[in-house]
């Protein structure tokens, strides 16, 4: 028994010498670039020698391991908790599954009463109980990002709010994790982790030619540009703030990567109605933006609004106040001949338009978003789509940020959806990812 003992150990010395030798070569020449080169050098190895040359090598070296993740993304108009499984072997990570409960309002709704914050959330751990299995509670970490509904708060109360929320998270049955992974995001890493997660699930991170696609995303409070530059024009030019250099699955990218704070949709909302608002009249707004005989409330972020119509309603007097929003966005010459995917609110908008499907999107010119825009902002068409009272100025604003703001063409198309195989596009999945990386 003993000698068996040794000669097992003697081979697990040697076996872990040439496993490490031949991914010291696999990490030069390939950097995991590609999926069939990543199996050749290491799973065949990893798969069938080790397993055959001992029953100890599979006992403490399985070929696969079972992980499970919670993100709860507490957003500007709701939280959503994200429950995914992944399936880790040498090869790397393959997402299994993926589990999504979202709730209304979010944290950000309750600035000066965050104990009613709290219960909302634990309504998004119940699920997680719910989804993951019992005997993998203490090795699944949970983790919440604010994103920029809690950044526009004042920091005093927005701090009470996390604290809140982190008590609560602390005596879960999950994994304790650092006390980082319960914050208020900042916004480079929002756009990071998205393009993460829409890379990862176009199979991008993993092909040999290094091509990937660059995200747009649309939040509430905040929107969201990145991508991996190709000329070194966009590197020299570009503000040093707007390039960042991260390490996802192995490789480093360089990318560009910048978060506007109160260009988010409902910042803009509430951007037009500010300058909208009667003399007199603080929170009366009658906006161009807004079809004449409509008469409603409308609140973001704490404040409240009561929206009246306006008679001057239509596209381009709507455009004057959307064109004072976008201001200051610095335009990359390269993504005139990029290939971006466009999803958040930039999908919402697009479906309420008539423009894409609700579940499979669509490849979507810019032109025809502008003409659905303009068309909204007509009153006769308004009339008879019956739509939001706000489909108008929301069409225009997102129009007019892809093309006045970060210089889109016209002719140019975007990919728009919600989802990629079944699994939503949001930052969730990248910042699970980068636990994963961080971890190993």
């Amino acid at each position: 028994m003993a000698a068996n003992r040794g000669r097992c150990l003697y081979f697990m010395f040697v076996i872990l010498t040439l496993l490490g030798l031949l991914g010291i070569y696999c990490d030069e020449t390939i950097s995991y670039s590609s999926i069939e080169n990543g199996y050749i050098c290491n799973s065949v190895l990893w798969r069938f020698i080790m397993p055959a040359t001992c029953p100890v090598l599979s006992r403490y070296f399985p070929a696969t391991k079972l992980l499970y993740q919670v993100v709860i993304d507490a957003g500007s108009t709701g939280s959503r908790v994200h429950i995914f499984r992944f399936r880790q072997s040498i090869t790397g990570i393959k997402l299994e599954n993926s589990d999504f409960k979202e709730i209304e309002p979010g944290l950000s709704y309750y600035p000066t009463k965050p104990e009613k914050g709290v219960y909302s959330v634990s309504g998004l751990l119940k699920k997680a109980l719910d989804v993951v299995p019992r005997n993998k509670w203490k090795s699944t970490p949970v983790s919440l990002r604010a994103t920029a509904g809690l950044r526009l708060l004042p920091d005093s109360l927005s701090h009470n709010i996390i604290e809140e929320v982190r008590k609560l998270l602390m005596v879960t049955p999950f994994k304790k994790i650092d006390s980082d992974f319960i914050s208020i995001m900042n916004g480079d890493d929002e756009g990071i982790f998205a393009w993460t997660t829409l890379n990862f699930l176009s199979g991008n991170l993993v092909k040999p030619s290094g091509e990937t696609l660059g995200a747009l995303d649309l939040g509430g409070g905040s929107a969201q540009i990145v991508f991996k530059p190709m000329s070194k024009e966009t590197i020299l030019s570009s503000p040093e703030t707007h390039m960042n250099t991260v390490k996802i699955m192995g490789a480093k990218h360089d990318l560009y990567s910048y978060s506007y704070l109160g260009l988010g949709l409902m910042s803009a909302r509430q951007a037009v109605l500010n300058f909208t608002t009667l003399s007199g009249n603080g929170n009366i707004s009658s906006s161009p933006c807004i079809l004449p005989s409509y008469k409603g409330s409308w609140s973001f972020s704490g404040n409240d609004f009561v929206v009246h119509g306006n008679r001057s309603f239509n596209y381009e007097n709507c455009l004057h106040y959307i064109e004072q929003i976008v201001t200051n966005v610095h335009q990359p010459a390269e993504i005139v001949d990029r290939r971006f995917f466009a999803f958040s609110y930039f999908h919402d908008i697009a479906i309420a338009l008539g423009l894409v499907g609700h579940d499979n999107g669509g490849l979507l010119s810019l032109e025809s978003y502008l003409e659905a825009a303009k068309k909204v902002c007509s009153m006769e068409s308004y009339k008879k789509l019956n739509k939001s009272p706000f489909l108008c100025l929301d069409a225009v604003y997102i129009t007019t940020l892809l093309r006045k703001g970060y210089g889109f063409r016209d002719s140019q198309f975007l990919q728009i959806a919600r989802k990629i195989n079944n699994v939503e596009v949001s930052w969730a999945l990248g910042a699970a990812l980068h636990m994963l990386d961080d971890a190993a």
